[in-house]
This record gives C-alpha cells, structure tokens and sequence, in this order.
C-alpha cells in the first residue's frame, strides 16, 4: 500500500465531517466517479440528500474503506 492511499484511509476514519461530496468519495477511495455512480445504484455505497446535494456518510465511507481495503 503506497503513501498516499494511506493518506486517504486516515483521512476517511479521521475526517470530523458528517458527510463527504461525491468527487471527494470518488478520489478518497480512489475509484472513478462513473464506479462510483454504479455502485450507489446498484446499493454498494449509500448516499442521501442533503441541504448541500447527494453524499456519502462517514459511516457509509468508513465500510466502504473497510470494504475496499484490507484490514491491517
């Protein structure tokens, strides 16, 4: 696992934010947007509507990483 993927896992199980834009999913568990698109149609990855438009929880990023990435 290189630095920067490292970089992006820190920053998912230590962000404060409750929620997290589309763009910063897609870069954050490095997939492209069109991946993620699918994978919140299909039911992969939930995301809700909020004041600020569709995103992902921390929760839901937090499996997803979890999901993504081997635990070590």
């Amino acid at each position: 696992m290189n630095d920067t993927t490292q970089s992006r896992i820190r920053h998912i199980f230590l962000s404060p934010r409750p929620h997290f834009p589309l763009n910063t999913v897609a870069d954050l568990l490095e997939m492209p947007p069109a991946e993620l698109k699918k994978e919140i149609e299909d039911g992969g990855i939930v995301a809700v509507s909020t004041g600020m438009g569709v995103r992902v929880t921390r929760e839901e990023m937090v499996a997803a990483a979890l999901s993504r990435w081997e635990l070590r």
